[in-house]
């Protein structure tokens, strides 16, 4: 069986194409190379066609990936769904990083400042404190001034007393003799 290729719609005649007998070496291989390339053509538009008519026939036109299960794109949709699942658990991370270091820069602030407070307090207890230590030493002296002037106040307290004593021995002496002369003088 011959089968003739050729581009019109016409049928086909069972007669031998008629070759012209004069042709040049440049045109046989023009010929040769264009009947040789001519079914390599036909040959991948016939099997791209089939696969077509097949991808229509089972209704995936539009998914022809889907149609030869492909282990590498299978692969890859995984590594993609693990990429993104990753993906999110780092933004979930970063997102709780960030309010704990939120929340540590706050708590750095508080205690800062409630460092510097305690400082000033501390400081303001420290010169009340010398203070305290100055006013004791000046009560100590006073002390020690009060205890000697009261060893000083005990002795003449006790001069005085010995002099009152004196004083009060002279007068009733004194007054004993003078009572005494008085009675002499009455009597005389």
């Amino acid at each position: 069986m011959q089968i003739h290729l050729c581009s019109s719609t016409k049928g086909a005649s069972k007669e031998p194409p008629q070759t012209p007998t004069s042709l040049t070496k440049r045109q046989v291989k023009k010929k040769v190379k264009s009947l040789t390339t001519q079914p390599q053509v036909m040959t991948a538009q016939r099997n791209h066609l089939r696969d077509r008519i097949i991808l229509v026939a089972e209704g995936s036109l539009d998914n022809r990936l889907d149609h030869r299960p492909n282990s590498s794109c299978e692969k890859l949709k995984m590594e993609h769904q693990q990429v993104m699942s990753d993906l999110q658990n780092f933004k979930n991370e970063n997102m709780e990083a960030s309010q704990n270091l939120s929340e540590l820069t706050k708590e750095k602030v508080f205690l800062c400042d409630l460092q510097s407070r305690l400082l000033m307090e501390q400081a303001q207890l420290q010169k009340k404190l010398d203070m305290l230590r100055q006013e004791k030493e000046n009560l100590l002296e006073d002390w020690v001034l009060l205890k000697y002037h009261l060893g000083d106040l005990q002795v003449l307290s006790k001069d005085q007393e010995e002099t009152s004593d004196l004083q009060n021995q002279q007068q009733q002496v004194g007054q004993a003799a003078g009572s005494q002369l008085g009675q002499h003088h009455l009597l005389m």
